[in-house]
Protein backbone atom coordinates (compact mmCIF):
# COMPACT_ATOMS: atom_id res chain seq x y z
CA UNK A 1 0.00 0.00 0.00
CA UNK A 2 2.77 2.96 -1.12
CA UNK A 3 0.21 4.76 -2.73
CA UNK A 4 -0.47 7.03 0.23
CA UNK A 5 1.59 10.29 0.38
CA UNK A 6 3.18 11.63 4.09
CA UNK A 7 4.04 15.23 5.07
CA UNK A 8 7.46 16.17 4.52
CA UNK A 9 9.71 15.78 7.47
CA UNK A 10 11.28 19.35 8.71
CA UNK A 11 13.50 18.97 11.84
CA UNK A 12 16.28 21.00 12.88
CA UNK A 13 18.80 20.19 15.45
CA UNK A 14 20.86 23.09 17.20
CA UNK A 15 23.79 22.75 19.48
CA UNK A 16 26.67 25.07 20.94
CA UNK A 17 29.40 24.62 23.59
CA UNK A 18 31.21 26.33 25.39
CA UNK A 19 34.76 25.38 27.03
CA UNK A 20 36.13 26.82 30.39
CA UNK A 21 39.59 26.26 31.92
CA UNK A 22 40.61 25.70 34.84
CA UNK A 23 44.40 24.26 35.04
CA UNK A 24 46.85 23.16 32.49
CA UNK A 25 44.48 19.42 32.74
CA UNK A 26 41.38 20.35 34.36
CA UNK A 27 38.54 21.58 31.58
CA UNK A 28 35.09 22.14 31.68
CA UNK A 29 32.40 21.86 29.26
CA UNK A 30 28.59 23.48 29.21
CA UNK A 31 26.95 22.23 26.08
CA UNK A 32 23.34 23.12 25.00
CA UNK A 33 21.22 21.25 22.47
CA UNK A 34 17.80 21.34 20.78
CA UNK A 35 16.10 19.01 18.98
CA UNK A 36 13.55 20.38 16.47
CA UNK A 37 14.64 23.67 17.27
CA UNK A 38 11.89 25.42 15.10
CA UNK A 39 9.36 23.00 17.05
CA UNK A 40 7.56 22.31 13.98
CA UNK A 41 4.73 20.03 13.67
CA UNK A 42 6.32 16.75 11.72
CA UNK A 43 3.26 14.21 11.21
CA UNK A 44 3.74 10.31 10.75
CA UNK A 45 2.49 8.84 7.70
CA UNK A 46 -1.11 8.65 7.37
CA UNK A 47 -2.76 5.18 7.32
CA UNK A 48 -2.53 3.45 4.38
CA UNK A 49 -4.96 0.18 4.54
CA UNK A 50 -8.16 0.55 2.47
CA UNK A 51 -10.12 -1.52 4.90
CA UNK A 52 -9.52 0.86 7.46
CA UNK A 53 -12.66 3.22 8.50
CA UNK A 54 -9.23 5.65 9.21
CA UNK A 55 -8.04 5.07 5.57
CA UNK A 56 -6.40 8.38 5.39
CA UNK A 57 -6.34 9.88 8.66
CA UNK A 58 -3.20 10.78 10.41
CA UNK A 59 -3.25 10.27 14.11
CA UNK A 60 0.44 10.56 15.21
CA UNK A 61 2.94 13.31 15.65
CA UNK A 62 6.83 13.00 16.25
CA UNK A 63 7.49 14.65 19.56
CA UNK A 64 7.76 18.46 19.98
CA UNK A 65 10.67 20.62 20.76
CA UNK A 66 13.31 18.78 23.35
CA UNK A 67 15.64 20.69 24.69
CA UNK A 68 19.05 19.46 27.07
CA UNK A 69 22.29 20.93 28.51
CA UNK A 70 24.72 19.12 30.31
CA UNK A 71 28.42 19.71 31.99
CA UNK A 72 31.37 17.57 31.64
CA UNK A 73 34.65 17.38 33.44
CA UNK A 74 37.76 16.51 31.69
CA UNK A 75 40.66 16.21 33.91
Amino acid sequence: MGNVRAPRLENFDIGIQKWFKFTESVKLQFRGEMFNAFNRANFYAPDGNLTDSTFGVISQSLPPRDIQMGLKLYW
